[in-house]
């Protein structure tokens, strides 16, 4: 028994091995001595997809699951689930825009979150240009593929550049697009502010476009619910009913348990953890701030990786929350105010 909860999501790490391309990424705080182990990996998940009697969503995650050293185990791992009953949604998350490595494993997958970016800065040095990104879109819709563009601003991207982005994802029919920020690093004030005024304005097109795509992430979804007074119940379910499965076959309660060092790598641990967390952020100054409710201090395993605490709140991702949040209830109390003044014309 893993968890006193029933298990509705997995993610498994063939290997921690890609090619470092991405300066934001966690991977970059690992070794890459992680070989492949598939004699450990693949026992280990069957063992955990034959007990499972309810529905559950796989996620397959990285390092990069079709790096040529990896995929073979990937597509092991994929070929698993797919003979499961109980496995709904069987998850790619991948850097790869690459035609002939994707059909390698089409067919044994439900839904892709493609991850890509579009800063103009020299360290990008993934950056994939719109017509390849037309082309892997329509490959995934002639075969019935989900897709959703996972994006990581860098914070020097234009306005313009994130309109222009989000209207040529509309045209080609891209309907999911989640938006993220270089969260596993320190940022300067300057740095924050410049991520504001992204995420404020992917917001606003975020409610204009709302019948054509969806834009989400972390962020716009918190501000969401904040702007719709929808109280979070958690952050995430890790260690409670969702699991991740190391290359090396351990479970682990959470992907974030690799950065603790010495730790142990129960879910009752994790969920202490948690539940310390919560305890402690209640009774600080963040209790008093409107967007607790929804962001709950965000998330454990970037406070832990950058502040080497459990306890603290994720710094980065509650500047930017407060930043976006003063210039959307400005918007809001203008909204209101025209309500108002329409009230006493009437």
């Amino acid at each position: 028994m893993y968890t006193n909860q029933p298990i509705d999501y997995i993610q498994i790490i063939p290997s921690y091995r890609c090619n470092r391309a991405c300066s934001y990424c966690y991977n970059q705080y690992f070794h890459q001595d992680v070989e492949e182990q598939p004699d450990k990996l693949i026992p280990s998940l069957d063992s955990f997809v034959k007990r499972q009697k309810i529905p559950f969503v796989a996620e397959v995650i990285g390092g990069e699951p079709l790096h040529a050293g990896t995929i073979n185990t990937t597509k092991s791992v994929l070929e698993i689930l797919t003979h499961s009953t109980f496995c709904k949604k069987r998850v790619l998350s991948t850097a790869c825009g690459e035609l002939r490595t994707l059909k390698k494993i089409i067919k044994l997958i439900d839904f892709v979150y493609l991850s890509i970016d579009i800063s103009h800065s020299v360290i990008n040095t993934k950056k994939m240009d719109f017509k390849r990104i037309s082309r892997v879109s329509s490959f995934f819709a002639n075969e019935q593929v989900e897709l959703t563009l996972a994006v990581v601003l860098y914070g020097d991207e234009t306005e313009k550049d994130l309109e222009n982005f989000v209207l040529f994802a509309k045209d080609i029919n891209i309907e999911n697009i989640c938006f993220g920020y270089i969260g596993f690093n320190h940022l300067t004030s300057s740095e924050i502010f410049n991520y504001s005024k992204l995420f404020y304005l992917l917001f606003i097109l975020k409610n204009i476009l709302s019948k054509d795509i969806f834009l989400g992430g972390d962020v716009l979804e918190t501000l969401e619910l904040a702007v719709q007074g929808i109280r979070r119940q958690k952050l995430c379910s890790c260690g409670e009913s969702s699991l991740v499965f190391q290359p090396e076959g351990i479970i682990s309660p959470s992907i974030c348990i690799k950065y603790i060092p010495n730790s142990s790598t129960s879910c009752a641990d994790f969920i202490k953890m948690k539940i310390e967390r919560r305890s402690a952020l209640e009774n600080s100054r963040c209790n008093n701030c409107e967007l607790w409710p929804t962001c709950l201090g965000g998330c454990i395993g970037a406070s832990i990786l950058l502040y080497k605490n459990h306890l603290y709140r994720e710094k980065v991702f509650c500047s930017i929350l407060c930043q976006c949040w003063d210039l959307i209830k400005k918007d809001l109390e203008i909204v209101e105010m025209k309500k108002l003044s329409y009230r006493n014309i009437s």
